[in-house]
């Protein structure tokens, strides 16, 4: 069972809107410092095509089976934890059972395959990358006692052109836009959840493939840069 709540979405990006994108001296391109002044966070920036469409593939993969094990939203949580944050050494106090490790087993590596990030929203954001936008922060959403955010979202950094080829997108896989007002300077994208957050994933690295338009940036290329694929 993945979690999932009533949300009123927007899907028009708003009308507020600043499109802003960092200049090059905001990017620690070398340290891999993420923007925006969240915690624990780091810069995913030009990811290469086929990097976002392998975690992807392994995202859907995991969401189905973790899916697949789950009665209800307290499993999802544990077993969702599990390939996000594996450590061996928790392995036995985890609560998940034999039977799931088996199935979740060529997942489970102390990096995963998720790049670090959780699932739902770990293809997202390297997708997001992989056509010219910066990723900021992220969320799935907890059921817990504390989430950092009450719903699964992504903040990025894009310009006004890249929003506008989102903007279709994002509508069909029925995700939304929003600004925090805490944030002004990124998008938001949200969803009721990460089930929507996936078809978005599938949505972006399609049509970056088949309809991307020729007067638009795949990379984020500051004046003076030389730009080459690469992740932090």
């Amino acid at each position: 069972m993945i979690p999932r709540l009533e949300l009123e979405l927007s899907d028009d990006l708003p009308a507020d809107a600043r499109y802003w994108m960092p200049p090059p001296d905001e990017v620690d391109f070398e340290g891999g410092t993420g923007i925006g002044f969240f915690q624990d966070v780091r810069l995913i920036i030009n990811v290469a095509p086929d990097e976002a469409q392998q975690i992807a593939a392994d995202e859907r993969e995991i969401l189905r089976i973790v899916d697949s094990l789950s009665p209800d939203g307290a499993t999802f949580e544990r077993l969702a934890n599990l390939v996000e944050f594996y450590d061996p050494d928790d392995a036995e106090s985890s609560g998940v059972g034999p039977a799931a490790f088996e199935r979740l087993e060529q997942y489970l590596d102390e990096w995963s395959p998720l790049q670090g990030l959780e699932l739902g929203v770990a293809g997202i954001a390297h997708a997001l990358a992989s056509v010219g936008c910066i990723p900021v922060a992220s969320c799935r959403s907890h059921v817990a006692q504390y989430s950092w955010a009450d719903r699964p979202v992504v903040y990025f950094a894009a310009d006004e052109p890249h929003g506008r080829w989102l903007e279709p997108l994002v509508r069909q896989a029925g995700c939304g836009f929003a600004i925090d007002d805490e944030r002004p300077d990124f998008l938001l994208l949200e969803a009721p959840s990460i089930t929507e957050m996936t078809r978005l994933t599938a949505a972006i690295l399609r049509e970056s493939e088949t309809g991307w338009p020729t007067w638009l940036s795949r990379t984020y290329e500051p004046v003076g840069l030389e730009v080459d694929y690469h992740v932090y």
